[in-house]
């Protein structure tokens, strides 16, 4: 599956890391971003990525008071996932408290968390996954194929206009 995935994102423009341990991910995240770095709170991957402790100051975190002034400064966010589609090199990013959407959104580069155990082979498949728990679904779910895409001015296409310039999967095995 992980091929499959690996395959997938390259044709739309998404970089792919790993898969690496959970507490490697963290490091490796801030070791590659400059500036500040948006993260969720209260997300079990990143949360457990050390990726908080990693950035130390330059995490910036959705109880901040100037928030929302901040995250159009930001370099990156950074979100976990779901799971993940490998036929459309898809993933599920939850929205919620202390997970705004603008996390994957915003920020010029979009870091996502993603456990393989949760790829599956296709969004089909991805789709009934996420249906079967209906009571667990969280308040917003956005899917994100790559870097934002539009064909809109003049039919040419042109990057980053409605989302990141930047995605990149981090693989976690666990």
């Amino acid at each position: 599956m992980i091929e499959t995935l690996a395959a997938t994102v390259e044709r739309t423009g998404t970089t792919l890391l790993g898969p690496m341990p959970l507490p490697t991910a963290g490091p490796a995240i801030a070791a590659r971003t400059d500036g500040a770095v948006a993260i969720p709170i209260g997300d079990p991957l990143v949360d457990d990525s050390g990726l908080l402790d990693a950035l130390g100051s330059r995490a910036l975190l959705p109880d901040a008071p100037d928030w929302r002034a901040q995250i159009s400064h930001a370099t990156a966010g950074v979100t976990g996932s779901l799971l993940a589609a490998a036929d459309t090199g898809s993933v599920a990013v939850a929205a919620g408290p202390g997970r705004p959407r603008a996390l994957p959104l915003i920020p010029p580069h979009h870091w996502c968390l993603v456990d393989v155990a949760t790829i599956e082979p296709t969004f089909a498949d991805a789709f009934v996954r996420v249906a079967a728990t209906p009571d667990a679904l969280p308040s917003d779910l956005i899917w994100i194929s790559g870097p934002s895409r539009t064909g809109d001015l003049e039919m040419v296409t042109t990057v980053g206009i409605h989302g990141p310039l930047a995605v990149t999967f981090v693989l976690i095995e666990r």
